[in-house]
């Protein structure tokens, strides 16, 4: 707690994706550690500041700030006699305290509320005590309620040696036994430089806890040590890397929503089939995919059931290095735009949508994958859009197929257009693997990789779905030069007939048509990478 800022700084109620990562440097009386050490905490709460996440570290320096964290029940479970030792004989400790959105809580950290105990409430009806635990969340927290949930705590000594830096052990201290992975835990989970087993599921399923139950045992098993390193409730506690210190750490349990991660599966070895879930796989360091996923058919008759004696075999197979290959299968032709003579008036075929399947309503748009990923998108002389989108059957899929009619209308007015420094391209995701380090916020999504700057962070659409807004947000990110007509998105016979609508229309409707349409009139973004090319080059002139 800092006592010198305002109450409103101190409060837990906002914590930021549902996360609570809290670490205390108990330092002794004297406040103070070492030069070496005080430079290894500094770099360990900036690492972490910034971070999707509620990371805190906190300075315990002062004497009743000591006694108030060394007589806590739940640090002096996980410290033992250390705490009171930093209070009374100086010690430095640290103490993490965590307790995250999503992931599995044994019975043993639920207890009846205490009166004045500040804790985190939830419904008793959130408790099954056949399952041997729950599933945290934060939306069923109240301030009051029938069970406590207890976070977990980790304490070590400052002069411990045990291979890890501060970074390293806060990192494994608050990411718990088995979590949700998703995008505010993907980074920290990624940064342990473990593997995962991971386990695709559909989180509304009343049986996710009994899962994630047969995962805790699974850490249990083959994490053997860590609890006796210093975790109170199951966490990852110290362990250890490099050196003479074997690291008991061996393997990451984790699970992650299918439903919002689909596009994650292919690339893994899955079938990206909402209905063959659960799901088991591990993140793959190599071209080598190990996957447990009955087909459809054991789901529907109750055969594919997730048993410890199957995650103990994936374990013992990836061990030993079993696996299969994934490839892609060949990408999809494309088809040539149409030429059409326009003076002569011969208009566009648009053909009826409701008859149009997926890979039809993207058959202007060059399909890729893997193989030819890094020849097509990372042309340096190309500013390339690839539309990310899923063909399996869900509601990406649907989505997919709404967007999929303007990506295709981009293409093809930009081969019309005969804009030769731009491309777009597409990948499904349900049939191709993502390219390594590229991360997508969801399916579909829309990315740009300019000429010039193929490195992430990657440019992401945020627009309306419309040809007009997506070939804008193009010209205004492109590396090269790219000048539209003031109707992007309609050639001569259609603009034609727009004005002409739009001239029947009473003032106020022209003018929100003309903001919707037309490049005069719409909204720009305050810096563009041409624009800013354009300042710099008229202040170079200023300057000669």
């Amino acid at each position: 707690r800092d006592t010198e800022a305002p109450p409103e700084a101190n409060k837990d109620a906002d914590v930021a994706g549902g996360q609570l990562i809290r670490v205390a440097a108990m330092l002794g009386p004297k406040g103070r550690a070492d030069e070496d050490t005080e430079e290894e905490l500094l770099e360990a709460s900036r690492e972490f500041a910034g971070r999707p996440l509620s990371v805190r570290f906190a300075r315990a320096g002062d004497v009743a700030a000591l006694e108030l964290l060394a007589d806590h029940p739940l640090v002096s479970a996980a410290c033992g006699d250390a705490a009171k030792m930093a209070m009374s004989k100086g010690r430095r400790l640290l103490v993490a305290i965590s307790l995250f959105d999503g992931e599995y809580v044994e019975l043993n950290r639920l207890r009846e509320p205490k009166l004045g105990s500040g804790g985190i409430f939830i419904p008793a009806t959130k408790v099954d005590a056949t399952a041997g635990g729950l599933v945290f969340s934060k939306d069923t927290v109240s301030e009051t309620g029938a069970m406590e949930v207890l976070p977990r705590v980790a304490c070590r000594g400052l002069d411990t040696y045990d291979g890890l830096s501060v970074e390293q052990w806060v990192l494994r201290a608050a990411l718990p036994p088995v979590g949700r992975f998703c995008p505010s835990t993907s980074t920290l989970y990624e940064k342990t430089g473990k593997y995962f087993m991971m386990l695709f599921v559909d989180p509304t399923r009343p049986e996710l806890p009994s899962w994630l139950r047969l995962l805790h045992e699974a850490h249990k098993r083959y994490n053997k040590g860590i609890s006796s390193l210093g975790a109170s409730g199951g966490g990852f506690g110290a362990g250890a890397s490099g050196g003479d210190i074997e690291d008991p750490l061996k393997l990451i349990f984790v699970y992650i929503d299918a439903r919002q991660h689909i596009h994650r599966m292919t690339s893994l070895g899955l079938a990206p089939d909402p209905r063959r879930l659960p799901a088991l796989c591990f993140n793959s360091m190599t071209q080598q995919v190990l996957a447990w996923q009955p087909e459809r058919e054991e789901y529907v008759n109750g055969s594919a059931v997730l048993s410890a004696e199957t995650i103990d075999s994936m374990v013992s197979q990836f061990f030993r290095g079993s696996g299969k290959a994934v490839t892609d299968k060949p990408a999809p032709l494309v088809q040539p735009v149409p030429r059409r003579n326009v003076a002569a008036g011969e208009r566009r075929n648009v053909p009826e949508l409701d008859s149009l399947t997926l890979q039809e309503r993207l058959r202007f748009v060059q399909a890729i994958n893997a193989d030819i990923y890094n020849e097509v998108v990372q042309d340096s002389s190309k500013d390339v859009a690839v539309f990310f989108f899923a063909s399996a059957e869900g509601p990406q899929a649907e989505a997919s197929s709404k967007a999929a009619i303007f990506i295709n209308r981009c293409a093809e007015r930009f081969s019309e257009l005969e804009a030769e420094t731009v491309r777009i391209v597409r990948l499904d995701t349900s049939e191709a693997s993502l390219p390594p380090g590229v991360q997508i916020p969801e399916v579909p999504s829309l990315l740009l990789f300019p000429a010039f700057s193929k490195e992430p962070p990657y440019k992401v659409f945020r627009g309306k779905w419309k040809v007009q807004h997506i070939m804008w947000w193009i010209q205004d990110q492109a590396s090269r030069p790219l000048k539209l007509p003031e109707l992007p998105h309609l050639d001569e016979l259609e603009a034609s007939a727009y004005w002409e609508q739009k001239a029947a229309l009473p003032p106020e409707r022209q003018q929100r048509i003309a903001v919707e349409n037309e490049g005069m009139h719409r909204p720009r973004p305050s810096k563009s990478p041409q624009r800013q090319r354009k300042g710099k080059q008229r202040k170079g002139e200023a300057e000669l």
